[in-house]
């Protein structure tokens, strides 16, 4: 910074002017003028000093109001990005929620499937039963026929064979049940 001198006019023109002679007095208007200069210089040193201040105080509030302007760029776009974040976690949430009800749904599915599996093999279970009962019957039913037509042959033929009939009848009826149930 720069520094002034300053002098008084008192001190400039200590001399009367009635008092001094001509050349006493050029001298003295000399160094009045030699003072002006040198203020006019320091006032133009000044003046440049306090341009370059205003320049950079100008350069400082346009890097302020870029940086502010950039701070509600930024601001608007942290904005954005918690409204895409809440977006997301709501995503987020809905899907984790499809994927329970897709594990329920699995598991009440497996449970079916089980109670099913179980189911088909009581019935193939109750169906080879009824399979076997089934040939029993039929070798039992075949069985009687011979005997039935061996013995019809030898004993009232016809009596021999209604009887054998309602025997055979109740015999394939037993059966027919069992296959039922």
């Amino acid at each position: 910074m720069l520094q002034v001198k300053r002098t008084k006019p008192d001190e400039a023109m200590s001399t009367n002017s009635s008092d001094s002679s001509p050349v006493e007095q050029k001298a003295q208007l000399r160094k009045m003028h030699d003072e002006i200069f040198r203020l006019k210089t320091e006032i133009t040193k000044l003046k440049l000093d306090l341009k370059s201040r205003e320049d950079a105080i100008k350069r400082t509030e346009l890097r302020y109001e870029t940086m502010e302007n950039s701070s509600l760029e930024i601001g608007c776009e942290n904005q954005k990005l918690k409204q895409k974040i809440r977006e997301v976690e709501a995503a987020l949430q809905s899907e984790i929620r499809s994927k329970l009800a897709a594990e329920q749904s699995l598991s009440v599915l497996n449970s079916e499937r089980e109670s099913f599996m179980k189911s088909r093999d009581w019935y193939r279970d109750q169906m080879h039963q009824t399979q076997e009962a089934r040939s029993v019957i039929q070798s039992e039913l075949m069985k009687l026929q011979k005997e039935s037509s061996s013995k019809s042959a030898s004993v009232g033929k016809n009596k021999r064979t209604e009887i054998e009939k309602s025997r055979v009848s109740q015999i394939f009826y037993r059966s027919s049940y069992f296959q039922k149930n």
